[in-house]
């Protein structure tokens, strides 16, 4: 009886970790790089991402975004927000995340227009860059968009 009310209480737990770490869709990504700076922060406040730090590196102003806790300093999702020149990286712990967001961006250009490398997609309004980058000493897979 002890185990299935361990049970019972890791998948109530599980289920609602997993439905607060929902995937950032593509048209989400894209609305938040089309958003006003000014409103760009309670965007991104809205997909459920908390506020972390605001941070200077090399001249450039970042300021850091993250939800889903995972333990210690590791998160589900981040959202590193590039101030000076207003542009977003999102970094995914979960890979089936990061492949499922590549793989609608990629699949959304059927034309020639296209440019893709394996590291880079070029699509109509939007230029894409794919990395992994470390958080914390935790590594990414992240995902950058800028305009074209």
């Amino acid at each position: 009886m002890k185990q299935l009310a361990i049970f019972l209480v890791f998948f109530t737990v599980s289920t609602f970790v997993n439905a607060q770490c929902a995937d950032v869709s593509l048209s989400a990504f894209q609305d938040l790089q089309r958003a006003d700076p000014g409103l760009k922060a309670s965007k991104i406040q809205d997909l459920g991402f908390d506020p972390h730090s605001d941070f200077v590196i090399k001249g450039v102003s970042w300021r850091r975004f993250h939800k889903c806790w995972l333990g210690k300093s590791t998160y589900g999702q981040a959202v590193l927000w590039n101030t000076t020149t207003d542009q977003l990286m999102l970094l995914m712990y979960d890979e089936g995340q990061y492949q499922t967001l590549r793989g609608a961006i990629e699949g959304r250009h059927n034309s020639g227009e296209a440019q893709k490398g394996d590291d880079y997609y070029i699509g109509h309004q939007f230029k894409y860059r794919y990395s992994v980058q470390q958080l914390d000493g935790v590594p990414y897979f992240a995902v950058a968009i800028s305009p074209k």
